[in-house]
């Protein structure tokens, strides 16, 4: 089984990258070659790099992570309002499941960690179950309308992309809400970071992203994934074939 470093556990990785990233040219190569470095990597061999407390920090001080959560459900559902049952991928401890929960929608999450039953809170564990998005642990049976996916695409492989997508699809679901991170190279375990004109290829022919689908920010904060920043911010895709919000 090939092995593979945990680029972000060395100082010389963050003394090599921190000057990349002040360039356009040299930041684009660097994100490059990590993507090309772990092009093939399995999620067994990634699981490693989430070790240690990843899945704990999210709880030391949860209000921030609460209130960010409150927010993105909530500029999500005035995208789509017609979406009446959400799965969300990579659902850390619940509390974006949980959020929709409370604006009245169907919600349910997965997460890799075998510790989001540790971190979620009681009322949200029921709808909660372990598995990623290469391996979705709900089929087109459970009738989602919508998966939203904050901060995760970006932490799998290129070459099982593909595979990801063909998974998504598989669910039947109408529409995507993805906040996918482009440049943030010093973030844990971002091994895929491409920018949106790249996400479009790899989307197609299963979904085509819509700009014309936005939320009114009337009482939201800027906060990350909420405030235009052009590395991260909610994108809204439309299965092929489906019409209307």
């Amino acid at each position: 089984m090939t092995r593979y470093v945990n680029l972000w556990a060395h100082e010389w990785f963050r003394r090599l990258a921190r000057p990349a990233m002040r360039r356009r040219l040299t930041a684009a190569l660097a994100r490059n070659a990590v993507a090309w470095y772990y092009r093939n990597a399995a999620e067994r061999d990634l699981a490693p790099i989430y070790g240690g407390d990843y899945q704990a920090g999210y709880t030391r001080n949860p209000e921030p992570e609460r209130r960010l959560k409150k927010y993105q459900a909530l500029a999500v559902a005035r995208a789509l309002p017609a979406a009446r049952k959400i799965l969300v991928a990579g659902c850390s401890n619940g509390l974006l499941v949980a959020e929709f929960r409370r604006l009245g929608k169907e919600a349910f999450g997965f997460d890799i960690s075998e510790d989001i039953f540790t971190y979620a809170e009681p009322e949200v564990r029921p709808y909660l179950r372990i598995g990623s998005v290469q391996a979705i642990p709900f089929s087109r049976e459970d009738a989602f309308d919508l998966l939203v996916a904050v901060d995760v695409l970006e932490h799998v492989a290129m070459g099982a992309m593909s595979k990801v997508v063909a998974g998504i699809h598989a669910l039947g679901v109408a529409h995507l809400a993805l906040v996918i991170n482009h440049t943030g190279l010093l973030s844990l375990g971002h091994v895929t970071l491409k920018p949106l004109p790249w996400w479009d290829g790899v989307m197609a022919p299963f979904f085509r992203r819509d700009p014309s689908v936005m939320f009114d920010q009337e009482g939201i904060p800027p906060l990350y994934s909420l405030d235009g920043g052009a590395d991260s911010q909610f994108t809204f895709w439309r299965r092929e074939g489906v019409r209307g919000g």
